[in-house]
């Protein structure tokens, strides 16, 4: 799941950095770059939701057809 988010980012010459725990996978953009990035997933066909209004810092939500197995 994480090569779908990552991949369209690096056709798009985006730098990425990321960060994995056992809970989940953090994709960071730099800021300069955010709108590009949240076009460039929502044209891979991610859903990309608008965060805290005053951080105005999106982010990205998978919606699973059932529950992920741990």
């Amino acid at each position: 799941m994480l090569a779908a988010i990552v991949k369209p980012l690096a056709e798009a010459a985006i730098s990425v950095f990321v960060a994995s725990t056992s809970h989940a996978d953090l994709v960071l953009v730099p800021e300069q770059e955010e709108q590009q990035a949240v076009i460039v997933l929502k044209e891979a066909g991610h859903q990309v939701e608008s965060g805290d209004d005053e951080t105005r810092e999106p982010f990205w939500s998978q919606h699973w057809s059932e529950p992920p197995q741990s």
